[in-house]
């Protein structure tokens, strides 16, 4: 009898998958890692031996390529033309025609950075088990699609802000540091520090979310979770996002609940100040991403709440996706067959060029403008701020 094929892919397969048409990193331009290096110093995260043993092989080998000339001219693209919803090079015998999986993406140089906007929703590989890229990684990426800030919040930890910090500043982007905090209710709110009293904030309101579960030793131990109570005692300099579609006021408004989602955003709304609190819109192309927008943006329009776009980036390539489903059913302890439900719906949740964020909430594109504005305010500089204070003991000689 003959023995039935697997419908899973192995593993191996996703090594090639992973690795994407063009590798890791986005190429050419001082965006590479060797220059990056240059940028930042000897100390640079991109440069120290501790980054180096952290890198993958693709990007090494990245790294190895020569570069190109410099001024070289490149041919200028062809007018794409449209199949079945998606944008396909024309030209027959092209070498550079790219496969029907890669032409989903643009290049880099048909992407440039005419249109602002801030990812303030990123998940980098300290959020354990989910996120599928290094932080060098995202940076480098952010810096190819001409983006002048980036925020790092990842799940319930704030382990990877200064290595984040410290290598943002090699490639010039502004980085905003934040923390995606789990409520005692299970639902997600995305905290971003305005300031060197917001860091702290944040920095106490995660210390507490870890510290006031009663302790369950063992496989099922207790999760971090944080009583929304405490939020309103620490908002100074934070500024709040009302999180993903894991949100409490998402789910009420997809519940139909939308009295109850309008009181809840009206209290944070009070605990953080008028100008703190955004109702955070997402279009991951899922199934109800549109209507919970359309509902969110009419709340925040009745109680005079601002929007903002974000992507809830959780890698920074679309290739990544299979590595991310594989973390998740690491983390849930099953197969990929058995994690359907836990992983992700599709390989949206990438760091996306700001046009096609743009066309993305092109109803709203107050969602976009307000990313930069947020940006903007968030001028906390991790690495040279005074932020903890240690205590000075006379020593005796």
């Amino acid at each position: 009898m003959p023995r039935r094929k697997k419908e899973h892919r192995s593993l191996g397969g996703f090594s090639s998958d992973l690795r994407g048409s063009e590798g890791d990193l986005a190429p050419g331009g001082p965006g590479d890692a060797t220059e990056i290096a240059e940028q930042i110093g000897s100390k640079s995260v991109d440069s120290s031996p501790r980054m180096e043993k952290r890198r993958t092989s693709s990007v090494r080998a990245r790294e190895a390529r020569p570069r190109a000339e410099e001024g070289k001219s490149s041919p200028s693209p062809q007018p794409p033309y449209r199949v079945r919803g998606r944008l396909s090079p024309v030209g027959r015998g092209d070498k550079g025609k790219r496969s029907a999986h890669a032409g989903m993406h643009r290049s880099r140089e048909q992407r440039g950075p005419s249109q602002k906007y801030a990812e303030l929703h990123c998940h980098s590989n300290y959020s354990f088990k989910e996120g599928a890229s290094h932080t060098s990684e995202l940076l480098i990426e952010a810096q190819a699609l001409g983006m002048t800030a980036l925020a790092i919040t990842d799940h319930d930890n704030l382990c990877g802000v200064m290595e984040f910090a410290q290598a943002a500043k090699g490639v010039g982007i502004k980085p905003i540091i934040g923390v995606e905090i789990t409520l005692t209710s299970g639902h997600h709110l995305t905290l971003l520090a305005e300031n060197a009293e917001g860091y702290k904030n944040i920095c106490l309101l995660t210390t507490r979310a870890h510290m006031d579960p009663p302790e369950r030793p063992g496989p099922g131990r207790a999760q971090p979770a944080l009583d929304p109570a405490l939020l309103t005692q620490h908002a100074a300099g934070v500024i709040c996002l009302s999180g993903c579609r894991h949100g409490e006021i998402s789910e009420l408004v997809l519940a139909g609940e939308l009295g109850e989602a309008r009181r809840l955003a009206a209290r944070y709304r009070d605990w953080f100040g008028a100008d703190n609190f955004f109702l955070e819109l997402q279009q991951n192309l899922v199934l109800g991403d549109t209507e919970r927008n359309r509902l969110m943006a009419g709340i925040g329009a009745d109680l005079g709440i601002p929007v903002v776009a974000t992507n809830n980036v959780h890698y920074h390539l679309r290739e990544r996706s299979h590595l991310n489903d594989v973390l998740v059913a690491i983390q849930h302890n099953k197969s990929l067959e058995e994690t359907h439900r836990e992983r992700r719906a599709n390989d949206q949740f990438y760091l996306k060029p700001p046009q096609e964020m743009a066309a993305l909430f092109s109803a709203y594109p107050e969602a976009i403008a307000n990313t930069v504005r947020i940006a903007g305010r968030c001028d906390f500089d991790l690495t040279s701020a005074k932020v903890y204070d240690f205590p000075d003991y006379d020593v005796p000689d």
